[in-house]
C-alpha cells in the first residue's frame, strides 16, 4: 500500500506537468522580378546637295535616342532559422539533481507507486486556463523529458523536479509565459490530495528564485479541514531550451531556493549551457 509521503510525492510528479499552445512562423513567398525589354534604338538620317557652276554643297543631319536598360532588383531573404537543439532523455535524466547533491538525510525516489488522475479542478472561468495547464502530461513542444522524486526525510519536504527540452529558448519562454498569463485573476482552485480527498487551495503568486531568465513560482495554500495550511509550491523557470520545473510539498523558502539554484547549476554543466541561461 502506497505511504502517504509515498503518495504526496506521486501527487508532485504529476503537478509538474504543463501545456502550451505551439505558434506558427509564416514564412514570406519569393518576390518574382519583371523582364524588362532593353531599350531600343533608332537613328534617322537625312542628307540633300545642291550643285552651282561655283562649288557644290552637302549637308547632311543625323540623330539617335538610346534607353538604358535598368537594374535588376534583389528579392530580399530572411535569416535562416536556428534547428531546434535536440536532446535525449538520458542526457536530461543526467542533468537533474542526485543522491550526492541533496544534503544530509534526504533521498531520491525511485519508484513513486503510480498514480493518475486530474491534480486540480474548478468552475471558475478565471482559473479554467491554469486549470487545463495544471492537469496536462507535459508541455507542448517538449521534445523530450526526465523527472525525479525527492524526498527530505521525516520533517523535510517532498520534492519533484522535471526537465523538459523544448528545443528553442522561445519555446520553453512561451511555457512560462503561458502559467504567468493562466494563473492571473485566478484565486482557487480544488485540489486533488493523495488520499483521494479534495481541498480547495487559495492560489498566490511567489518570488521566484534567480534561476534562469524570468522565472515564475506560484503557491496553493489549503484552508480548512486536515490539509489546514498545507502548501504547493510550483516554479517554472527557462534554461536556454530546456525548462526546469518542480513542485515542493511544504518546503522552507531556504529548501527553495538551494534546490532550484543547485539544480540550475548542474543543468547548465551537464548540458553545456554556459552562458545561455541569461
Amino acid at each position: 500500500m502506497m505511504t502517504f509521503r509515498g503518495a504526496l510525492l506521486t501527487a508532485a510528479l504529476l503537478s509538474t506537468a504543463v501545456a502550451v499552445g505551439g505558434c506558427n512562423t509564416a514564412t514570406p513567398a519569393s518576390t518574382s522580378v519583371p523582364s524588362v525589354p532593353s531599350g531600343a534604338v533608332s537613328t534617322m538620317t537625312s542628307a540633300g546637295s545642291s550643285t552651282t557652276t561655283q562649288a557644290t554643297t552637302t549637308s547632311a543631319a543625323t540623330s539617335s535616342s538610346t534607353s538604358t536598360e535598368p537594374a535588376t532588383p534583389t528579392t530580399p531573404t530572411s535569416p535562416a532559422a536556428a534547428a531546434p537543439q535536440r536532446r535525449e532523455k538520458a542526457s536530461l535524466a543526467g542533468a537533474l539533481l542526485a543522491l550526492d547533491d541533496l544534503p544530509t538525510g534526504w533521498s531520491i525516489e525511485k519508484d513513486t507507486g503510480g498514480g493518475g488522475g486530474k491534480l486540480s479542478s474548478t468552475t471558475d472561468a478565471a482559473c479554467a486556463d491554469l486549470n487545463d495547464l495544471l492537469n496536462a502530461d507535459g508541455p507542448k513542444g517538449s521534445l523530450a523529458d526526465a523527472s525525479v522524486g525527492i524526498d527530505g526525510g521525516q520533517d523535510g519536504p517532498l520534492v519533484s523536479e522535471r526537465l523538459d527540452a523544448m528545443g528553442t529558448s522561445a519555446a520553453a519562454t512561451a511555457v512560462v509565459g503561458s502559467l504567468r498569463d493562466a494563473a492571473d485573476g485566478c484565486r482557487q482552485l480544488t485540489v486533488r490530495l493523495p488520499d483521494g480527498t479534495r481541498a480547495r487551495m487559495r492560489l498566490s503568486e511567489v518570488r521566484a528564485p534567480q534561476v534562469g531568465k524570468g522565472a515564475f513560482a506560484l503557491r496553493l495554500t489549503a484552508s480548512g479541514g486536515d490539509y489546514d495550511g498545507l502548501e504547493i509550491t510550483f516554479l517554472y523557470a527557462p534554461l536556454h531550451d530546456v525548462l526546469l520545473s518542480f513542485t515542493f510539498f511544504d518546503a522552507y523558502p531556504e529548501e527553495l531556493e538551494g534546490l532550484s539554484k543547485d539544480a540550475e547549476a548542474k543543468v547548465v554543466e551537464k548540458l553545456r549551457l554556459g552562458g545561455q541561461t541569461t
